[in-house]
């Protein structure tokens, strides 16, 4: 490519593949594989970086708070002041976060601590507040064989998937986990979603409104506040994000849209060389082999 595709915008042309990318609709963050924190302000302006650790991988999360810019490095949550440009770690007592999303500006995180133990180390889930660093924990700390690395939310369930295929994603209530506090024997993991074969192994998960999103090579799957899995579109899926309307995955290069509700797939965009997309209230971002693109959200 030469340029951006016709109704694309290109943003900023960044020397390494972004892990994730997320817009407040004023400015546009992405953070890279060389541990890095990037924003820009405006479609082809010179990029601010934010932070930068070079002996950690950034983890593939990224979420914008009233207080500031939240992301993983090292293997713990960090806070970047909007007031200050600060940076200070949150929650570090959990141990080593392995993922982390956020639905409606809370942040659940998936992580591990050693342990002497044979069985190996331990894995918790817990709730961050940004604002308080305060973190709760909602399931664990419990031993899990195979750990899982990917985790996501819905207003009803936490969905977590292992990287071991053919392991089925396990799920458990946000809502029975928040009025205990701490989960209790009504929440404890594992209660295995009635998944078609084809859903059993998540390679990407996404947090929505009402359900949560699972990607598989074979098609884009739904689950409800049950943990049933719904087929919703056929085709792979290498990333995932939702807004209040459409659910936008990238299948093979090709980043294509539907309603979240399910509905006609449309093609939205093309040449998507990383597994990583971003969304406002305006523009869907994407990585194409020219940088990270923009282009308006469907009516």
């Amino acid at each position: 490519m030469n340029g951006a595709s016709p109704g694309e915008t290109l943003i900023a042309s960044p020397a390494a593949a972004p892990t994730q990318i997320v817009s407040d609709d004023i400015t546009i963050y992405w953070s890279d594989v060389n541990g890095s924190v990037w924003s820009t302000t405006s479609p082809g302006g010179q990029p601010t970086l934010l932070f930068h650790d070079p002996s950690s991988a950034m983890l593939p999360f990224l979420n914008l708070s009233p207080t500031g810019l939240a992301f993983v490095s090292g293997g713990t949550l960090h806070l970047r002041s909007r007031a200050t440009g600060s940076v200070s770690a949150l929650a570090p007592e959990i141990g080593t976060v392995i993922a982390g999303t956020a639905l409606n500006g809370t942040v659940y995180l998936l992580s591990s601590q050693s342990s002497n133990d044979p069985r190996g180390p331990t894995m918790t889930v817990s709730r961050i507040e940004l604002d308080t660093g305060r973190a709760t924990t909602l399931f664990g700390p419990t031993f899990r064989n195979p750990m899982p690395a990917r985790i996501a939310a819905s207003n009803a369930i936490i969905v977590m998937s292992s990287l071991i295929a053919g392991s089925a994603p396990e799920w458990f209530s946000i809502r029975a986990a928040t009025d205990a506090g701490v989960a209790s024997s009504d929440v404890r993991l594992p209660q295995r979603t009635s998944l078609a074969y084809d859903a059993t192994n998540c390679s990407v998960l996404a947090s929505g409104p009402d359900m949560v999103f699972c990607g598989t090579d074979n098609g884009l799957y739904a689950i409800d506040s049950s943990g049933a899995a719904l087929p919703h579109s056929a085709g792979g899926a290498r990333a995932i994000v939702t807004d209040s309307r459409n659910v936008y995955w990238i299948d093979g290069k090709r980043v294509a849209a539907a309603p979240l509700t399910n509905g006609a797939t449309l093609s939205y965009g093309s040449d998507a060389t990383a597994p990583v997309l971003g969304v406002d209230s305006t523009f869907v971002y994407w990585f194409t082999s020219d940088g990270i693109v923009r282009r308006s959200e469907p009516p």
